[in-house]
């Protein structure tokens, strides 16, 4: 490992004015190092002390983690989490476990399931805010679109109210030849106009009239 020199030392007027770095400058001074400079001429260009250099090098994965996550603007001086990171977490291990089913989830569902995990872990305080809401679709690349039109269509839909509901009404169909019933609501013809997605998950374009 390479040792600095007395050379190296930097005026206290020097670390005066350079006590915060931006993401972007941390990580060209990264790149800088690894790249085979001396640590000694890499500290005199960015006037950084021997101890600010260390620090940089040995937080360089949790840098480049957060070089890799859109929760935060790389200009910015000081780097932020999220205020309620756990709650993001959980909404967003939740998003990603219902687009897995291909089920659409709008802006009002999100806030709605924030709440729910702000409850649960004790953040009172915590509003789901539309602000809220642009933050997080900012920090994870969660984008609004356009539900597709991946549904029965109407047709089927009637078919199995005018033949199968029929049989069940007329007793054809009895307790006994159910093997599975689940409750849903359903709001005909109330769909909403967009929802929620990650950015990398595909979104399936077909032509059909269709209602959930």
């Amino acid at each position: 490992m390479e040792s600095f020199t007395a050379d190296a030392t930097v005026s206290m007027d020097t670390q005066k004015r350079r006590k915060q770095f931006c993401l972007e400058e941390k990580l060209s001074i990264l790149e800088e190092v690894n790249s085979g400079k001396k640590k000694v001429d890499v500290a005199k260009k960015y006037g950084i002390s021997k101890s600010t250099l260390s620090t940089i090098l040995k937080d360089s994965k949790k840098l480049e983690e957060q070089a890799k996550t859109a929760g935060f603007d790389p200009k910015r001086r000081r780097m932020r989490t999220a205020q309620y990171d756990d709650i993001d977490k959980a909404t967003l291990m939740w998003l990603q476990d219902v687009r897995s089913k291909n089920i659409p989830v709008t802006g009002p569902l999100l806030r709605e399931r924030a709440l729910h995990y702000a409850g649960e872990l004790g953040h009172d305080d915590f509003r789901a805010s539309e602000g809220w809401l642009a933050r997080f679709r900012n920090r994870y690349g969660v984008r609004t679109r356009a539900p597709s039109d991946e549904v029965a269509p109407v047709s089927k839909a009637q078919e199995w109210t005018e033949a199968t509901m029929k049989s069940i009404i007329a007793g054809e169909i009895t307790p006994q030849d159910v093997y599975k019933a689940a409750e849903a609501a359903l709001v005909y013809q109330l769909l909403s106009k967009e929802s929620s997605t990650a950015n990398d998950d595909p979104c399936k374009k077909e032509k059909s009239q269709g209602f959930t």
